[in-house]
């Protein structure tokens, strides 16, 4: 999302989202497809996941690139023909072949969303992860992720291709490494004890997912319990607790419901039990609900779980509450608005479909959609080689050149 937006951001304990190396590795599989002469990329997952492809085999294979004065990829796609390999070295090099083809066909026959999401199954990311320990099924969580940002480019750049969406990747390290201060924090609650911050952000309150169904089921949920203390102690003046009601994961759509925590914060003895849950009058089976929400009713009328109505201080004791706020908007608000000065009318009336505009980050680019009015207008901005990013006119670093 801040990638997307353009927010620059850090993290604390732990690595940058494109620096993962599960996340290297995909998108080593895609450089190798856009570009067969990328070496590295080649070298960096010809044996991940593992095909039994060792230094050995791989030393072999460069020095034979070498003496014939061909690229790696072209002995490869070649290898079936080739005396100079046989038995079962040959054999787990005509496995990777084929893994190759395939992948070429699909990015061939595919749009960009499809292809990404066929390449994790036919790399072989998808059931090495599901196999593997806790520890390393997490990594297919960040595939996943990843995946859902390669969906969101191609719903924003309809017909873009794999090499643009390379093309956008390359931006992230400026996004990802912020110079000064001037840049959001994200952290897991463990990696913050001890630090403070003047407004927080918990994401991801919600019933299975905080406090974890493993929690739930083997009796843990006092320790995150203590967990989330920690959490809301980390904030001297506002702290916003949030939850989905859906969440896009392992390519479908599920349903949440508010995390118990959420009710516990408002003094709110929350029973949990299965019921359905309702969304806008549509009722949702197989959740958890707190009955404590809104008197028993599940439309959670009684309290809103974004704390846009009651906050509480660090004493649990209610105080005034300002109207919640976006997290763009509260970043933008807070960062941007002591560079950019107010935009009045005139400067909104000239953000129309062709307008250049100007862009602190991603440069030179052409307006080619408006929507609202005011502060609320916000425009689709193309930048050539970078795809059709959304701004918030009156909050974005952008300028409209004459």
């Amino acid at each position: 999302m801040f990638v997307r937006s353009g927010i620059p951001y850090r993290i604390i304990g732990g690595h940058r989202f494109y620096e993962r190396k599960e996340i290297r590795d995909v998108v080593s599989y895609m450089k190798m497809i856009s570009n067969p002469k990328d070496r590295d990329a080649i070298l960096r997952i010809i044996n991940f996941p593992k095909r039994g492809i060792g230094d050995t085999l791989i030393g072999k294979l460069n020095l034979h690139a070498e003496a014939v004065g061909a690229d790696l990829i072209d002995v490869v796609l070649g290898i079936e023909n080739n005396a100079e390999f046989s038995g079962l070295a040959k054999s787990r090099l005509l496995e990777f072949k084929n893994i190759v083809q395939r992948l070429i066909d699909a990015s061939l026959r595919l749009p960009l969303y499809e292809y990404v999401t066929e390449l994790v199954k036919i790399a072989g990311f998808e059931a090495y992860y599901k196999s593997a320990g806790e520890e390393e099924a997490e990594r297919y969580d960040n595939i996943i992720e990843f995946v859902n940002a390669v969906r969101e480019f191609a719903k924003d750049n309809p017909g873009a291709s794999a090499e643009e969406f390379l093309q956008s990747v390359s931006l992230v390290s400026d996004i990802e490494d912020p110079e000064g201060n001037d840049a959001l924090t994200l952290a897991t609650i463990h990696s913050v004890k001890g630090l403070e911050f003047k407004i927080v952000f918990i994401v991801g309150l919600e019933e299975r997912l905080f406090p974890s169904q493993r929690s739930i089921d083997e009796g843990g949920e006092e320790e995150e319990r203590r967990v989330m203390y920690v959490a809301i102690t980390r904030a001297k003046e506002r702290l916003f607790a949030t939850y989905a009601k859906t969440r896009f994961r392992f390519n479908e759509v599920v349903y949440s419901n508010p995390s118990r925590f959420i009710g516990e914060m408002c003094g709110i003895n929350s029973v949990i039990y299965d019921r359905p849950y309702s969304y806008g009058g549509r009722s949702r089976a197989g959740g958890r609900f707190a009955a404590g929400y809104g008197g028993g009713s599940p439309s959670f009328s009684g309290v809103s779980p974004s704390f846009g109505g009651d906050s509480f201080n660090r004493s649990g004791v209610k105080s005034e509450a300002k109207p919640a706020e976006s997290l763009f908007s509260l970043y933008a608000g807070s960062q941007e608005s002591e560079k950019k000065p107010a935009v009045g009318r005139e400067e909104y009336d000239k953000y129309k479909p062709g307008a250049k505009v100007s862009h602190k980050r991603f440069g030179e680019g052409t307006v080619i959609k408006v929507s609202g009015a005011g502060s609320d207008m916000s425009a689709d901005i193309a930048f050539k080689g970078l795809g059709v990013k959304k701004f918030n006119v009156a909050l974005a670093p952008l300028k409209i050149i004459e």
